[in-house]
């Protein structure tokens, strides 16, 4: 008969045809033990920080190989047969993924863009590496249009005011203001 570290008494507990005992760390690490000798508490709490990862903040090709490193985490974590070694391999290649996210970058350029009779388009420079989708929206559709590769045209004649909205999942937007001329 044990006591845990919390006070509770551990007695004749069997656990796989293993009897329970002695001070346990409140019994988490040595059930794990005891139903098959694997500690999983390590791979079960980067799952957990890894299920906390926002990925559209980070790079596609930092994504692929973290998407991977948590599914090769679930699929151990989920394996009552797995090996410790398994369980540390996974641990390590989820924490060493998770630490090799590079930051996305999304940019669309600056300043007003200017639309006359001589440049009625313009096409947006943007740059996106990012897993989500990019979409572009105008705040006047009826005089300046703008298609979804970012060119942007003038419509009809005459002055008008139009913004667009550059946008990419999980990022804020990117307003370009637009000018349109005689």
């Amino acid at each position: 008969m044990g006591t845990m570290a919390n006070g509770v008494t551990l007695s004749g507990v069997m656990v796989n045809g293993q009897t329970l005992s002695g001070a346990m760390n409140n019994g988490v690490v040595a059930y794990r033990k005891a139903a098959g000798g694997v500690d999983k508490s390590a791979l079960e709490q980067a799952l957990s920080n890894a299920a906390q990862v926002d990925r559209y903040q980070w790079t596609a090709a930092t994504v692929g190989p973290f998407d991977q490193a948590y599914s090769d985490g679930q699929t151990i974590y989920s394996d009552n047969g797995a090996a410790q070694t398994d369980v540390d391999n996974a641990t390590t290649a989820l924490n060493n993924a998770m630490g090799g996210l590079v930051t996305v970058t999304f940019t669309a350029g600056s300043g007003a863009i200017t639309l006359n009779s001589s440049t009625p388009t313009y096409q947006i420079q943007y740059v996106y590496n990012g897993v989500g989708t990019i979409a572009f929206a105008s705040s006047n559709p009826t005089r300046v249009s703008v298609s979804q590769t970012g060119l942007v045209s003038r419509i009809g004649s005459g002055a008008a005011n139009s913004a667009i909205t550059v946008s990419a999942t999980g990022l804020a937007n990117i307003t370009r203001p637009v000018v349109v001329t005689n």
